[in-house]
């Protein structure tokens, strides 16, 4: 039986059936494989059912600008670190290219019962472009008059006037704001192109808003970047500590070590990084089995653990993964071109501003994808739990296995089951 020994070999993650056992159970429990195996399903899509499924579309991103005014120094697209990633352009949307965009997706969509849609703005920085946003809400407002439109902005912080303030909570924006930690750390990588920091910008920016409107402020969500070669502990206990910020929901994610070479630029020690984040975790356990309740930041860090409940309730596993079908997102960069998602590197666009998609080389994309999938994923211990999309594997232009991705997520995923195990046993979940 293909798995996992967990807890000192107490227990038994089989891949075969996406269960947990205990382990003096194993060699009884290989005889119900045949009832409980997860199925392989390996689904032909055409663009028939790829037209349908775009109809779903929940969210459209703009790429307002290429510029920024900061040249943070683990960006993809400020530095020449990151091997896939476009070089620094001062390219702006316009706004005829946003009106043909929004005119060609209310026409795709518009026949579903679904009302609720997405429209979200991005850079560079796309408050460079405050004025370009205006219109495209205006416009985008105009022509969605019966639907639920819902608006989202990342922004760097460091632009936002009393008059920009006021136009988000006008029209309920959801805003995304990066704040790195403590002013140490933010300064480190966040810099204006001078190389001073950003923070004391970005705080009393944020200062400005919840004087402003305190509700609204409440509702702001953090997007922290760790970089590890900065004190993990010291943005921990500034995210729990600061008055200001503390109980803003927030999602922390780490600077990738794929397809870059950051970390040479700014090595660090593997060992002591992984001991840090494992303290974190210790001490919102701790604070769990007290019943004290956890903060934005602690929530995310036990959240992980708790949703591995869902991912062994699934018996199928899909020869495209983790991914989506084109329904979830649509990116549109500057220059009017179409791609899968924001996350997703610019060499595998799917269509333009002029043309609409290009549903002939979606069906190819799937289908490249499905085959990396096949190639490399069937036999996997872990394939059950493995979060892979697009983007996981996208290169120029095609997809390739990352085996070091796959070891470090697979030994991730391993500690996670082991902790899921113990607070199964703590009756904490």
């Amino acid at each position: 039986m293909k798995g996992i020994f967990l807890d000192n070999s107490r227990f038994f993650y089989s891949s075969e059936t996406n269960t947990i056992i205990n382990s003096e159970f194993k060699d009884i429990y290989e005889n119900f494989i045949p009832k409980r195996k997860v199925e392989i399903e390996d689904i032909e899509v055409s663009e028939t059912i790829i037209q349908s499924k775009v109809k779903n579309l929940s969210q459209i991103t703009f790429e307002v600008t290429q510029e920024c005014n900061l040249e943070c120094k683990y960006c993809a697209y400020s530095s020449q670190r990151y091997f896939y990633q476009r070089t620094p352009s001062a390219q702006s949307l316009s706004f005829e290219t946003g009106r043909k965009v929004l005119n060609y997706i209310k026409k795709i969509i518009d026949g579903r019962s679904n009302r609720e849609f997405a429209i979200g703005f991005y850079g560079g920085e796309p408050l460079l472009k405050y004025q370009l946003i205006k219109q495209m809400v205006t416009y985008a407002k105009n022509i969605f008059k019966d639907w639920e439109l819902l608006f989202t902005m990342t922004t760097n912080g460091t632009l936002l006037t009393e008059e920009i303030i006021r136009f988000l909570i006008d029209h309920s924006f959801y805003l995304h704001v990066s704040l790195d930690g403590p002013e140490e750390n933010h300064d480190a990588k966040r810099v204006f192109s001078n190389g001073n920091g950003s923070f004391q910008q970005v705080m009393k920016n944020l200062n400005k808003i919840k004087e402003i409107n305190e509700e609204y402020f409440k509702k702001i969500f953090l997007n922290p970047t760790i970089s590890k070669d900065l004190s993990f502990e010291k943005t921990v206990d500034f995210f729990r500590y600061n008055e200001l910020v503390k109980r803003l929901p927030q999602r922390y994610s780490y600077v990738s070590e794929k397809d870059n070479d950051y970390y040479r630029h700014f090595p660090f020690d593997q060992q002591t990084f992984r001991q840090s984040v494992r303290n974190f975790y210790e001490s919102v356990l701790e604070k769990k089995r007290k019943k004290i309740e956890l903060l934005p930041i602690e929530f995310n860090r036990i959240d992980q653990r708790e949703k591995l409940d869902s991912y062994l309730k699934n018996k199928h596993f899909l020869t495209t993964a983790g991914t989506c079908f084109f329904d979830n997102r649509l990116f549109i960069d500057a220059y009017g071109r179409f791609h899968i998602c924001e996350k997703v590197n610019q060499s595998n666009p799917i269509g333009s501003a002029e043309s609409g998609y290009n549903f002939s080389r979606m069906k190819q994309i799937l289908k490249e994808f499905s085959e990396v999938i096949k190639a490399h994923c069937l036999e996997c211990d872990v394939n059950c739990f493995c979060e892979r999309c697009f983007a996981t594997f996208a290169k120029d232009g095609r997809f390739e296995m990352d085996h070091e991705y796959c070891k470090n997520r697979k030994k991730i995923l391993e500690n996670m089951l082991n902790d899921f195990i113990q607070l199964k046993r703590e009756g904490i979940i």
